[in-house]
């Protein structure tokens, strides 16, 4: 019986890059490889001309050559019959050319579904954005034909709106395999990574881009005093006028790093008081999921992402402005790990998501 099984990954932009990241296409092969499917994953190369391969585990990646339009990729879907693909899951996301791989799949008699965390452009350009609405207008009629899982409720809202009645919900999760166990304690660890052990530690993990709303620390500093310490993991477009803010007005308050293996990261979940997460458009909140593993208390403006991983002022704090913030801070308050950390394995693990993708296929 043929179960091999492939991710098709149509984005090809900046994030989510292996190694630096809780990869969301590994971490579901690795728990579909459990469920006896053999697994590979098909990411767009748009520098290089030739297919290459690497084995993580149990997974083997293929990296195809192609051309793309902006974050949109295309490349020859034909390699899904190179690798046996019968059993497919393409990472449409509104992208241009997820139309082309669904016809490609259905002409091939690959059984497919589609996973969703977006149908609309977060970006800050009405250009951008426009574009995006054209691309989900001709999108429609193919999700329309299709099966559609949604990464959030927001998600499958837009997607019933748009008549699109049977969308599913599963929830972006953790390969909680990847995530050490880290039992030291936290005034050595701060030690470790040359933080002053009586500081109050505030952690930002994102894209130093406007749509992750960076900026927004520094409100946050102005308002407290020096027994904080803040570390902000990321790099982008911003990050130079970042590190100029910085080193004018809270030098030796903010430190930036440009990035850090996933499997160190965890390291600075670990030591920090509060995970800060300002961006009211998260679709996903992978970092949050990360900070309230470590026991780390997160708190997020409201966005799909925060609403979906989020039970207020017990998994974490949500608010609705900076000020609000400030408050929770200011106040030390301080949830149950226990109850973080049982709330990912119960809902936000990879391990109890792709159960709703084999039902599916093994229905077919």
């Amino acid at each position: 019986m043929n179960n091999n099984f492939g991710i098709i990954e149509l984005y090809c932009g900046a994030s989510g890059k292996i190694g630096f990241y809780n990869n969301q296409e590994l971490g579901i092969c690795k728990a579909m490889s459990k469920l006896g499917y053999k697994c590979f994953v098909f990411y767009p190369d748009i520098e290089n001309k030739t297919i290459s391969e690497e084995e993580y585990g149990e997974t083997i990646v293929v990296r195809c050559p192609a051309i793309h339009i902006g974050v949109h990729s295309f490349y020859d879907w034909n390699i899904l019959k190179k690798y046996d693909i019968a059993y497919a899951q393409i990472d449409s996301d509104n992208q241009f050319f997820a139309s082309s791989v669904i016809k490609h799949c259905v002409d091939s008699n690959i059984n497919y579904y589609n996973y969703i965390g977006t149908i609309k452009s977060d970006s800050d350009s009405p250009i951008k954005r426009l574009i995006s609405s054209i691309i989900l207008k001709r999108n429609l009629k193919f999700y329309k034909e299709s099966k559609c899982f949604a990464k959030t409720k927001q998600v499958r809202s837009e997607l019933t709106n748009k008549g699109i009645k049977d969308a599913e919900i599963v929830h972006v999760g953790l390969d909680l395999s990847l995530i050490p166990e880290i039992h030291k304690d936290k005034n050595k660890l701060k030690k470790e990574l040359n933080i002053t052990a009586d500081k109050k530690v505030l952690l930002f993990v994102g894209r130093m881009e406007n749509y992750k709303r960076p900026f927004d620390i520094f409100n946050v500093f102005r308002k407290l005093d020096n027994n904080y310490y803040g570390i902000m993991i990321g790099t982008g477009s911003l990050s130079e006028e970042i590190d100029g803010v910085i080193n004018n007005e809270f030098n030796r308050r903010i430190i930036r790093i440009d990035r850090i293996e996933n499997k160190k990261i965890h390291q600075y979940y670990k030591v920090s008081d509060f995970f800060l997460n300002f961006n009211e458009k998260e679709i996903f909140g992978m970092s949050m999921l990360e900070a309230m593993n470590q026991g780390c208390n997160v708190i997020a403006v409201r966005s799909p992402g925060a609403e979906e991983i989020i039970n207020d002022k017990k998994t974490g704090f949500l608010v609705s402005n900076v000020n609000e913030m400030i408050d929770i801070i200011n106040n030390g308050a301080r949830l149950d790990e226990k109850t973080m950390k049982q709330s990912i394995i119960d809902d936000f693990s990879w391990d109890s998501s792709v159960k709703h993708f084999d039902d599916y296929l093994k229905a077919q």
